[in-house]
Protein backbone atom coordinates (compact mmCIF):
# COMPACT_ATOMS: atom_id res chain seq x y z
CA UNK A 1 0.00 0.00 0.00
CA UNK A 2 1.25 3.48 -0.87
CA UNK A 3 2.12 5.63 2.13
CA UNK A 4 1.82 9.41 1.86
CA UNK A 5 3.88 11.47 4.29
CA UNK A 6 5.19 15.00 4.65
CA UNK A 7 8.90 15.76 4.61
CA UNK A 8 9.95 19.08 6.12
CA UNK A 9 13.37 20.49 5.28
CA UNK A 10 15.01 23.82 6.00
CA UNK A 11 16.71 25.86 3.28
CA UNK A 12 18.14 29.30 4.04
CA UNK A 13 16.21 29.38 7.35
CA UNK A 14 12.90 28.70 5.64
CA UNK A 15 10.93 25.50 6.25
CA UNK A 16 9.72 23.75 3.11
CA UNK A 17 7.17 20.96 3.10
CA UNK A 18 7.20 18.22 0.47
CA UNK A 19 4.65 15.49 -0.14
CA UNK A 20 6.35 12.07 -0.28
CA UNK A 21 4.79 8.82 -1.51
CA UNK A 22 6.41 5.47 -0.66
CA UNK A 23 5.38 2.01 -1.85
CA UNK A 24 6.99 -1.43 -1.78
CA UNK A 25 10.15 -2.74 -0.14
CA UNK A 26 13.74 -3.47 -1.09
CA UNK A 27 16.26 -1.16 -2.68
CA UNK A 28 14.80 2.32 -3.05
CA UNK A 29 14.30 4.20 -6.31
CA UNK A 30 13.51 7.91 -6.07
CA UNK A 31 11.46 9.37 -8.93
CA UNK A 32 11.21 13.12 -9.66
CA UNK A 33 8.60 14.55 -12.02
CA UNK A 34 8.67 17.27 -14.68
CA UNK A 35 7.04 20.68 -15.16
CA UNK A 36 3.29 20.78 -14.45
CA UNK A 37 3.36 17.11 -13.52
CA UNK A 38 3.12 15.44 -10.12
CA UNK A 39 4.21 12.16 -8.59
CA UNK A 40 1.19 10.62 -10.33
CA UNK A 41 3.19 10.67 -13.57
CA UNK A 42 5.15 7.66 -12.23
CA UNK A 43 2.14 5.43 -11.43
CA UNK A 44 2.43 3.25 -14.55
CA UNK A 45 6.17 2.72 -14.09
CA UNK A 46 6.03 2.15 -10.33
CA UNK A 47 3.33 -0.53 -10.52
CA UNK A 48 5.73 -2.56 -12.69
CA UNK A 49 8.59 -2.22 -10.20
CA UNK A 50 6.99 -2.13 -6.77
CA UNK A 51 7.08 -5.91 -6.41
CA UNK A 52 10.89 -5.83 -6.39
CA UNK A 53 11.82 -2.34 -5.21
CA UNK A 54 10.69 0.43 -2.94
CA UNK A 55 9.46 3.34 -5.06
CA UNK A 56 9.66 6.82 -3.55
CA UNK A 57 8.11 9.76 -5.38
CA UNK A 58 7.84 13.35 -4.27
CA UNK A 59 5.92 16.38 -5.43
CA UNK A 60 8.16 19.36 -6.13
CA UNK A 61 7.11 22.64 -4.46
CA UNK A 62 4.07 24.10 -6.20
CA UNK A 63 3.04 20.80 -7.82
CA UNK A 64 0.82 17.96 -6.70
CA UNK A 65 0.31 18.09 -2.93
CA UNK A 66 3.40 20.18 -2.10
CA UNK A 67 2.77 23.86 -1.24
CA UNK A 68 4.40 26.50 -3.49
CA UNK A 69 7.41 28.58 -2.53
CA UNK A 70 7.38 32.35 -2.23
CA UNK A 71 7.91 34.11 -5.55
CA UNK A 72 11.54 35.08 -4.93
CA UNK A 73 12.51 31.46 -4.20
CA UNK A 74 11.09 29.91 -7.38
CA UNK A 75 14.36 29.29 -9.24
CA UNK A 76 15.97 26.18 -10.68
CA UNK A 77 18.99 26.63 -8.46
CA UNK A 78 16.84 26.85 -5.32
CA UNK A 79 14.92 23.76 -6.39
CA UNK A 80 18.30 22.05 -6.68
CA UNK A 81 19.09 22.92 -3.06
CA UNK A 82 15.66 21.67 -1.95
CA UNK A 83 15.91 18.36 -3.80
CA UNK A 84 19.48 17.82 -2.64
CA UNK A 85 18.47 18.39 0.98
CA UNK A 86 15.42 16.14 0.58
CA UNK A 87 17.55 13.32 -0.83
CA UNK A 88 20.08 13.70 1.97
CA UNK A 89 17.28 13.38 4.52
CA UNK A 90 15.61 10.46 2.72
CA UNK A 91 18.98 8.68 2.52
CA UNK A 92 19.07 8.46 6.30
CA UNK A 93 15.89 6.36 6.17
CA UNK A 94 16.23 4.48 2.87
CA UNK A 95 19.00 2.94 0.79
CA UNK A 96 18.50 4.91 -2.42
CA UNK A 97 19.98 2.88 -5.27
CA UNK A 98 18.80 5.04 -8.16
CA UNK A 99 17.42 8.49 -8.86
CA UNK A 100 15.07 8.83 -11.83
CA UNK A 101 14.32 12.35 -13.00
CA UNK A 102 12.17 13.52 -15.91
CA UNK A 103 12.23 16.80 -17.87
CA UNK A 104 12.35 19.76 -15.42
CA UNK A 105 13.79 17.56 -12.65
CA UNK A 106 16.83 16.65 -14.75
CA UNK A 107 17.91 20.30 -14.56
CA UNK A 108 17.04 20.39 -10.87
CA UNK A 109 19.16 17.32 -10.07
CA UNK A 110 22.07 18.86 -11.99
CA UNK A 111 21.89 21.94 -9.75
CA UNK A 112 21.70 19.63 -6.72
CA UNK A 113 24.93 17.95 -7.82
CA UNK A 114 26.60 21.33 -8.41
CA UNK A 115 25.72 22.41 -4.87
CA UNK A 116 27.47 19.43 -3.35
CA UNK A 117 24.89 16.66 -3.37
CA UNK A 118 26.96 13.43 -3.41
CA UNK A 119 24.77 10.32 -3.69
CA UNK A 120 27.06 7.47 -2.69
CA UNK A 121 26.59 4.47 -5.03
CA UNK A 122 23.46 6.10 -6.45
CA UNK A 123 22.96 5.89 -10.20
CA UNK A 124 20.79 8.23 -12.24
CA UNK A 125 18.36 7.89 -15.12
CA UNK A 126 17.54 11.29 -16.61
CA UNK A 127 14.89 11.50 -19.34
CA UNK A 128 13.76 14.36 -21.58
CA UNK A 129 16.58 16.62 -20.43
CA UNK A 130 16.01 20.25 -21.60
CA UNK A 131 19.64 21.18 -20.87
CA UNK A 132 19.83 23.55 -23.85
CA UNK A 133 16.50 25.20 -23.08
CA UNK A 134 13.09 24.59 -24.60
CA UNK A 135 12.68 24.77 -28.41
CA UNK A 136 12.83 28.13 -30.16
CA UNK A 137 9.15 27.94 -31.11
CA UNK A 138 8.10 27.81 -27.46
CA UNK A 139 10.49 30.64 -26.60
CA UNK A 140 9.13 32.93 -29.33
CA UNK A 141 5.44 32.24 -28.80
CA UNK A 142 3.90 34.11 -25.83
CA UNK A 143 3.35 30.87 -23.92
CA UNK A 144 4.79 32.16 -20.66
CA UNK A 145 2.60 35.29 -20.78
CA UNK A 146 -0.61 33.27 -21.09
CA UNK A 147 0.44 30.31 -18.95
CA UNK A 148 -0.55 31.65 -15.53
CA UNK A 149 -4.00 32.99 -16.49
CA UNK A 150 -4.68 29.85 -18.54
CA UNK A 151 -3.94 27.60 -15.57
CA UNK A 152 -6.22 29.70 -13.40
CA UNK A 153 -9.02 29.32 -15.95
CA UNK A 154 -8.48 25.55 -16.11
CA UNK A 155 -8.77 25.31 -12.33
CA UNK A 156 -11.96 27.38 -12.33
CA UNK A 157 -13.66 25.35 -15.06
CA UNK A 158 -15.47 22.07 -14.40
CA UNK A 159 -12.98 19.24 -14.79
CA UNK A 160 -15.11 17.77 -17.59
CA UNK A 161 -14.33 20.92 -19.60
CA UNK A 162 -10.74 21.57 -18.62
CA UNK A 163 -9.44 18.01 -19.03
CA UNK A 164 -10.16 17.71 -22.80
CA UNK A 165 -8.59 21.11 -23.47
CA UNK A 166 -5.45 20.19 -21.52
CA UNK A 167 -5.22 16.88 -23.36
CA UNK A 168 -5.46 18.71 -26.67
CA UNK A 169 -2.41 20.83 -25.84
CA UNK A 170 -0.61 17.79 -24.41
CA UNK A 171 -0.65 16.08 -27.78
CA UNK A 172 2.35 18.26 -28.68
CA UNK A 173 4.34 16.28 -26.10
CA UNK A 174 2.87 12.81 -26.59
CA UNK A 175 3.75 10.83 -29.71
CA UNK A 176 1.01 8.19 -29.70
CA UNK A 177 -2.11 9.35 -27.87
CA UNK A 178 -3.75 5.99 -27.28
CA UNK A 179 -4.15 5.69 -23.52
CA UNK A 180 -2.62 8.75 -21.92
CA UNK A 181 -4.94 8.50 -18.91
CA UNK A 182 -5.38 11.48 -16.60
CA UNK A 183 -1.84 11.83 -15.25
CA UNK A 184 -1.01 14.81 -17.44
CA UNK A 185 -4.26 16.72 -16.93
CA UNK A 186 -4.24 16.01 -13.19
CA UNK A 187 -0.70 17.34 -12.96
CA UNK A 188 -1.65 20.53 -14.79
CA UNK A 189 -4.71 21.10 -12.61
CA UNK A 190 -2.64 20.60 -9.43
CA UNK A 191 0.08 23.04 -10.53
CA UNK A 192 0.47 26.41 -8.89
CA UNK A 193 0.10 28.93 -11.77
CA UNK A 194 2.86 31.27 -10.57
CA UNK A 195 5.30 28.41 -10.01
CA UNK A 196 4.58 26.91 -13.43
CA UNK A 197 5.02 30.25 -15.19
CA UNK A 198 8.28 31.15 -13.48
CA UNK A 199 9.87 27.75 -14.04
CA UNK A 200 8.73 27.71 -17.66
CA UNK A 201 10.52 31.03 -18.18
CA UNK A 202 13.61 29.62 -16.45
CA UNK A 203 13.63 26.66 -18.85
CA UNK A 204 13.85 28.99 -21.85
CA UNK A 205 17.51 29.54 -21.03
CA UNK A 206 20.18 26.85 -21.42
CA UNK A 207 21.38 25.37 -18.14
CA UNK A 208 24.98 26.51 -17.44
CA UNK A 209 27.55 24.00 -18.69
CA UNK A 210 29.27 23.85 -15.32
CA UNK A 211 25.97 22.77 -13.76
CA UNK A 212 25.37 19.92 -16.20
CA UNK A 213 28.99 18.83 -16.01
CA UNK A 214 28.51 18.31 -12.26
CA UNK A 215 26.61 15.18 -13.33
CA UNK A 216 29.86 13.72 -14.71
CA UNK A 217 30.88 12.53 -11.26
CA UNK A 218 27.92 10.12 -11.22
CA UNK A 219 26.96 7.16 -13.37
CA UNK A 220 24.16 8.47 -15.58
CA UNK A 221 21.89 7.34 -18.38
CA UNK A 222 20.37 10.07 -20.55
CA UNK A 223 17.15 8.78 -22.07
CA UNK A 224 15.01 10.26 -24.82
CA UNK A 225 11.80 9.28 -26.58
CA UNK A 226 12.50 8.93 -30.29
CA UNK A 227 9.76 11.44 -31.18
CA UNK A 228 10.53 14.01 -28.48
CA UNK A 229 9.78 17.52 -29.80
CA UNK A 230 11.38 19.24 -26.80
CA UNK A 231 14.84 17.64 -26.75
CA UNK A 232 16.72 16.65 -29.91
CA UNK A 233 18.74 13.48 -30.32
CA UNK A 234 21.83 15.44 -31.36
CA UNK A 235 21.66 17.62 -28.25
CA UNK A 236 21.29 14.77 -25.80
CA UNK A 237 23.95 12.64 -27.50
CA UNK A 238 26.33 15.60 -27.25
CA UNK A 239 25.71 16.01 -23.54
CA UNK A 240 26.03 12.27 -22.97
CA UNK A 241 29.49 12.45 -24.48
CA UNK A 242 30.49 15.47 -22.40
CA UNK A 243 29.50 13.95 -19.06
CA UNK A 244 30.49 10.38 -19.95
CA UNK A 245 26.90 9.13 -19.74
CA UNK A 246 25.09 6.43 -21.69
CA UNK A 247 22.53 7.62 -24.24
CA UNK A 248 19.39 5.49 -24.67
CA UNK A 249 16.33 6.00 -26.83
CA UNK A 250 12.86 4.54 -26.51
CA UNK A 251 11.35 3.77 -29.89
CA UNK A 252 7.72 4.84 -29.56
CA UNK A 253 7.42 7.84 -27.25
CA UNK A 254 7.65 11.60 -27.27
CA UNK A 255 8.46 13.80 -24.27
CA UNK A 256 6.52 11.67 -21.76
CA UNK A 257 8.05 8.15 -21.91
CA UNK A 258 6.94 7.19 -18.36
CA UNK A 259 3.35 7.39 -19.68
CA UNK A 260 3.86 6.34 -23.29
CA UNK A 261 6.22 3.39 -22.75
CA UNK A 262 6.04 2.52 -19.06
CA UNK A 263 7.06 -1.11 -19.50
CA UNK A 264 10.20 -0.20 -21.45
CA UNK A 265 10.98 2.65 -19.08
CA UNK A 266 10.61 0.36 -16.08
CA UNK A 267 12.94 -2.17 -17.69
CA UNK A 268 15.62 0.48 -18.11
CA UNK A 269 15.28 1.35 -14.41
CA UNK A 270 15.46 -2.32 -13.45
CA UNK A 271 18.64 -2.79 -15.46
CA UNK A 272 20.11 0.39 -14.02
CA UNK A 273 19.68 -0.92 -10.49
CA UNK A 274 20.38 -4.61 -11.09
CA UNK A 275 22.93 -4.58 -13.91
CA UNK A 276 24.77 -1.30 -13.40
CA UNK A 277 23.02 0.53 -16.21
CA UNK A 278 23.35 -2.06 -18.96
CA UNK A 279 21.16 -1.37 -22.00
CA UNK A 280 18.33 -3.71 -22.91
CA UNK A 281 16.70 -4.80 -26.12
CA UNK A 282 14.00 -2.14 -25.82
CA UNK A 283 16.52 0.69 -25.94
CA UNK A 284 19.15 1.85 -28.38
CA UNK A 285 22.57 3.17 -27.51
CA UNK A 286 23.98 6.03 -29.54
CA UNK A 287 26.95 5.33 -31.77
Amino acid sequence: MKQVTKLTIEIDRQEIELSIQTEGSGRSILCLHGLMHSSEIWNRVSELLVGDFQIITLDLPGFGASPPLTLDRITLSNYGKIVGAAIDMLSTRHEISAIVADSLSTNVIAFACEYGFRPARTQMLLSGCPFDGIPLLLRVLPVSFFLKPTLRIFRALPISWSRPIINLFARYLVHDWVDSGHEISNGVLQSDPTTAQKLFIALKKPTPSRTICALAQHKCILLRGKFDRIVSRATLCCWAGRINATYLELSNSGHTPPIEEPREYAEVIRNLVCQNGAATAVTRRAD
